[in-house]
C-alpha cells in the first residue's frame, strides 16, 4: 500500500512539474516582420520635412507637406507581397482625367533592414533609411545633393 502510494505522489509531482497551461502558450507571440506590416496596407504621405530649408517660390521651406497639393498628398501606396508596389489617385485628383493609377514598380527592404529602396517602373531608383517601422506608421529619410547642397527629408506615412 505504501508502495501504490508513493508511486501516486511521484506521478503527480512530475505531472505538476512538467505541466503547462494554455494560459502560458497563449503570451507568446511573434512580432511581425517589416514586411509583414508593410503589405496590404493604403500607405498615405502625412508629413514631409526638409533639412536645411530649401527655396521654393522665392520663400524657405522646411515643411514640404504644406507646399503640396492636397490632390498629390491624398494619394495611396499599396505594396503586395510580389514585391510590387501600385501608387494610385486619393479621393481629389488634381486633373480630373488623371488615371487611378499614378506610379508602379518594385520595392525591397534591405537584409540588414535598415533600408528601404523603390524601383519605379521608368527606371528611377529610391533610397531610404528606415527611421521608424510599426503597422501604423513608417518614418523614412532620404538625402540628395542640388546645387551643391545637401538635403536631408524626413516622410512620414501612416495606414489607412
Amino acid at each position: 500500500m505504501k508502495k501504490l502510494l508513493a508511486i501516486a505522489c511521484i506521478s503527480i509531482m512530475v505531472m505538476s512539474i512538467f505541466s503547462c497551461s494554455k494560459s502560458d502558450e497563449s503570451t507568446i507571440t511573434a512580432t511581425p516582420s517589416k514586411e509583414d506590416m508593410l503589405l496590404y496596407k493604403r500607405w498615405q504621405k502625412t508629413a514631409q520635412n526638409i533639412r536645411p530649408a530649401k527655396l521654393i517660390n522665392g520663400k524657405e521651406v522646411t515643411d514640404l507637406f504644406a507646399e503640396e497639393n492636397t490632390c498629390s498628398t491624398d494619394n495611396l501606396f499599396l505594396f503586395y507581397v510580389d514585391k510590387t508596389f501600385d501608387c494610385v489617385e486619393g479621393f481629389s485628383r488634381c486633373n480630373p482625367n488623371d488615371p487611378d493609377l499614378t506610379a508602379i514598380g518594385t520595392w525591397e527592404i534591405a537584409e540588414d533592414e535598415t533600408r528601404f529602396n523603390m524601383f519605379s517602373a521608368i527606371g528611377l531608383k529610391s533610397t531610404y533609411k528606415i527611421l521608424e517601422f510599426s503597422e501604423s506608421k513608417i518614418v523614412l529619410e532620404s538625402y540628395q545633393l542640388e546645387d551643391g547642397v545637401f538635403y536631408a527629408t524626413i516622410t512620414t506615412y501612416e495606414s489607412k
